[in-house]
């Protein structure tokens, strides 16, 4: 990087951080002296959604109402953008939470506090069956130069075609999963990588999806793709916040696993297999490499 850009960055970077360290030291005063809490979400069924009312719905914020109910906040305040914005804008104080079945991922742990994970949902491509001989795993697609893979720009599954050698190229960015599946139906990817339960759900709720299937994706011999490609999806609040991200925990602690989180389960077609893991921990907040 030339000298003046390196300037140009940290001046970002302070100035950035500069700008939020006020609003963020007493977040979690703020929500319980107010009762109202700002949470950021982006579509991406059935981890969110908007439902025929116009109400934020999906297994993300409905488990967020019964949490931020079990800590006594009475108003939470939906703010929708892409997935791709939602820690930038995170950071810079337009919402408090992120509640959009985000996974926990090293890089994003550096740039956010993650709550302990909800759930657990591996990744998945979804492929033409007419192509399920030929693409069944990342490296089939890495192999060949000339295909392309869907992603949601920003989402963790980019980060993990570019560690099973995927080049930059091969990648389709899309906006939402609709598109990533018009895409594979179309031609202009091959495969779209995206959470086993949202492709599932994406599959059996358009007419015309006959002609593809899902596939699940597994590296019982590569540690460090399994655990990006694990799918942990957790809640997440800006650095400074632990308080608050300390009392989603124990709320969560509370909440996870009892009739009201199963109800919730069971209405976005959540099973016992999407569960969190037993021994499951919060990460760190900058894990290594």
């Amino acid at each position: 990087m030339r000298p003046h850009l390196a300037f140009t960055a940290l001046l970002l970077v302070f100035g950035s951080a500069a700008c939020s360290s006020p609003a963020t030291r007493d977040t979690w005063d703020r929500v319980q002296r107010t009762g109202i809490v700002r949470v950021g979400y982006a579509v991406e069924p059935p981890f969110a959604l908007v439902d025929s009312t116009g109400r934020v719905s999906g297994e993300s914020p409905e488990l967020l109402r019964l949490v931020m109910a079990e800590l006594g906040v009475d108003s939470i305040e939906w703010v929708g953008t892409r997935f791709g914005s939602l820690i930038l804008e995170l950071q810079q104080g337009d919402f408090d939470v992120i509640a959009a079945g985000m996974y926990i991922t090293p890089d994003r742990a550096r740039a956010v506090l993650f709550s302990r994970p909800t759930l657990r949902d591996p990744t998945a491509l979804l492929i033409r069956a007419t192509d399920s001989a030929r693409l069944t795993t990342l490296a089939d697609v890495a192999r060949n130069r000339a295909a392309r893979l869907a992603i949601i720009a920003g989402a963790a599954e980019e980060r993990l075609a570019l560690a099973a050698g995927l080049s930059p190229s091969q990648l389709r960015p899309v906006p939402d999963p609709t598109t990533g599946r018009a895409a594979v139906i179309s031609g202009e990817a091959d495969a779209f990588a995206l959470s086993t339960v949202s492709l599932s759900l994406l599959r059996r709720t358009h007419p015309d999806s006959t002609a593809l299937k899902v596939v699940p994706l597994s590296f019982p011999n590569d540690p460090q793709l399994h655990d990006i490609a694990l799918g942990q999806p957790a809640y997440a609040v800006r650095l400074d916040d632990i308080t608050l991200r300390s009392a989603i925990d124990r709320a969560l602690g509370r909440v996870l696993g009892t009739p009201r989180h199963r109800a919730v389960q069971q209405r976005f077609e959540f099973d016992s297999t999407f569960d969190e893991p037993t021994n499951s921990q919060r990460p760190p907040s900058a894990p290594l490499p």
